[in-house]
């Protein structure tokens, strides 16, 4: 008898060449499982898998990479830092307007300047998010492969992809994607050596090399997030995983030399202020309750479940059914990957959405273990399971009616609103409107399917479908509009010749975020930070130029001799350059 039927739900051949290996039983995880070389068969669902893995991410990413620059505030400055690196030839210590930046390490700074040095200039900073990406995903890939199945990594990178923080996030030139890549790698790492098989010793030994890059990422979170998972995962699995004995001491001892080989020389190199700075402050800091981006303990609580649409619902339920299978190891890692790190960023007063990015991987293994369970008929679906796709789909038609809100709060100044509505032409509103349509009608069909594993498969690719039609109108059509106001190019370029011919420019009590370094490519902007250092160098007899918050430059118009050279709205605060001379 065929069991074909067990995995009811794969409507192609395709898919079945995922799933009819493994209908029979549950794979084999750590010790039970069969040893020898892959199959033919084997090969080629890796390769397909691994080529729809790379296929989503790049139809994600790449398209933002052409239609805007770096966004204020984080982009810019993460990208002058890479640029910086490359102009000072100093990569030991990272340095943002000509000063030494210990804000964090400088593990994705070399990353960029490497995109830097390759030609692909405002976007280096993207790039190393994209290629993090998709690390990250064959990373989860390899692990629910691992721990189930190739159906289960493949679809739980699906899931990890579409969901809006990966998503949002990603497309970013920050830190997280990166710090993301190295915590899944050592998670991953971590569980295969717990699992056994041959050489678990350097599986351990590789944990704790990209736990050690993770540091080198984003400091000390980049070592709290594998272990608390790992930790949580060998905890409820005590009975069967292997400990790692002696392993752990050598892989402490490769993690520290790792680290030391850059933190030892860079403290020697950047003085004592740059060595309190990085090894104390930045530490200390962001535990505290000074931390930047301060939050109320319960942040996280109401903010993740819109963070994890459109799988939010879903993920409730894999929660539930996780508790209930208390033996499935990859339930037990998803919900102990999901759960600990909730807990643990909410301890801290410091919280940003960003933050939770490397739980992101815990959310698709989850839900795609407990879907692909229903797909298989390994279980009941719980009995609210096919309400909650309604809603999910629901969620998602609503999210096409407001596909183009994002521009809201730019509307606020009667010249932005102007501005606004001259971009807003017939092809965008048609884009648009075209993209709410096929939303719609893909959310229909999602409703319209029946109940159970025999629509299982089709309401996953349904909402993968509708999230890839919002996320391309969001890069084509919302983003070129939105780029006018949240990139500092433009303000740049409305002031081109005044820069270009300026003897000196400067920045007025603040520093933009590196902002006008990146685009006016000068490698220091001396800050002034009171009316009498903008005074006397306006008043010098040199051409001087300066940025200024557009407040700033109305109060103290007419009372020092400058004009006005351009204003523009940067993310939310009108910022202008002045000039202290006439063209």
């Amino acid at each position: 008898m065929s069991a074909w039927p067990a995995v009811a739900g794969f409507p192609t051949r395709r898919w079945r060449r995922f799933a009819q290996p493994y209908a029979r039983a549950p794979a084999a995880v750590g010790r039970d499982r069969v040893k020898g070389e892959p199959t033919l068969r084997d090969q080629m669902t890796t390769r397909v898998a691994v080529a729809a893995i790379v296929g989503l991410t790049l139809l994600a990413l790449v398209p933002s990479l052409f239609t805007r620059e770096p966004w204020n505030p984080d982009e810019p400055r993460a990208a002058e830092v890479a640029r910086e690196m490359i102009v000072l030839k100093n990569y030991l210590v990272p340095h943002l307007n000509g000063r030494p930046y210990s804000d964090k390490p400088p593990m994705f700074y070399w990353a960029a300047s490497v995109f830097w040095r390759l030609g692909f200039g405002l976007n280096s900073g993207r790039m190393v998010s994209l290629v993090a990406t998709m690390g990250m995903s064959l990373a989860l890939y390899a692990l629910g492969r691992r721990l189930h199945s190739p159906a289960l990594g493949l679809l739980a990178a699906a899931i990890t992809l579409s969901a809006l923080l990966t998503a949002m996030i990603c497309r970013y030139g920050v830190l997280d994607p990166l710090l993301t890549l190295f915590t899944t790698l050592s998670l991953a790492c971590a569980v295969r050596a717990f699992e056994g098989g041959p050489a678990p010793g350097r599986w351990w030994l590789a944990a704790y090399a990209a736990a050690a890059l993770a540091l080198l990422t984003k400091g000390p979170v980049g070592v709290a997030v594998p272990l608390l998972v790992s930790a949580a995962y060998g905890l409820a699995r005590r009975g069967v995983v292997r400990k790692g004995g002696w392993w752990h001491l050598a892989g402490a001892a490769l993690f520290v030399g790792l680290v030391a080989a850059w933190l030892v020389p860079a403290c020697i190199s950047g003085g004592r202020a740059y060595a309190h700075d990085i090894l104390f402050q930045q530490t200390a800091g962001r535990i505290g309750e000074g931390a930047a981006h301060a939050n109320w303990a319960y942040f996280y609580l109401l903010q993740f479940p819109i963070y994890a649409l459109p799988w939010t619902l879903l993920l409730v339920a894999a929660l539930v059914w996780a508790w209930q299978m208390r033996r499935d190891p990859a339930a037990l890692l998803g919900a102990a990957w999901v759960l600990a790190v909730l807990v643990f960023f909410s301890l801290f007063s410091g919280k940003r959405e960003r933050y939770l990015l490397p739980l992101m991987p815990g959310v698709g293994l989850l839900c795609a273990r407990y879907i692909l369970g229903v797909m298989r008929g390994e279980h009941a679906p719980l009995r609210w399971h096919h309400g909650l796709w309604r809603a999910t789909f629901v969620l998602l038609c609503l999210s096409a009616v407001g596909v183009g809100l994002e521009v809201r709060d730019f509307a606020k100044d009667p010249e932005v609103l102007a501005e606004l509505k001259s971009l807003i032409t017939p092809p965008v509103v048609a884009g648009t409107v075209a993209a709410g349509v096929a939303v719609l009608a893909v959310c229909v069909y999602g409703l319209r399917l029946p109940r159970g594993a025999a629509g299982e498969t089709r309401r996953v690719l349904a909402v993968l479908a509708a999230v890839a039609v919002i996320s391309l109108c969001l890069d084509l059509a919302a983003t070129p509009i939105l780029n006018q106001f949240r990139s500092g190019g433009e303000l740049v370029r409305r002031a081109g010749a005044s820069l270009a011919n300026a003897e000196e420019v400067y920045q007025y009590q603040d520093d933009f975020n590196g902002t006008l370094n990146l685009f006016t490519r000068r490698l220091h902007l001396p800050e002034l930070e009171d009316e009498k250092a903008l005074r006397a160098v306006l008043e010098s007899g040199r051409r001087v130029a300066v940025v200024i918050k557009e407040r700033d430059a109305e109060a103290l118009k007419g009372a020092m001799p400058f004009r006005v050279v351009a204003t523009r709205l940067v993310l939310h605060r009108p910022v202008s350059i002045i000039a202290n001379w006439k063209p």
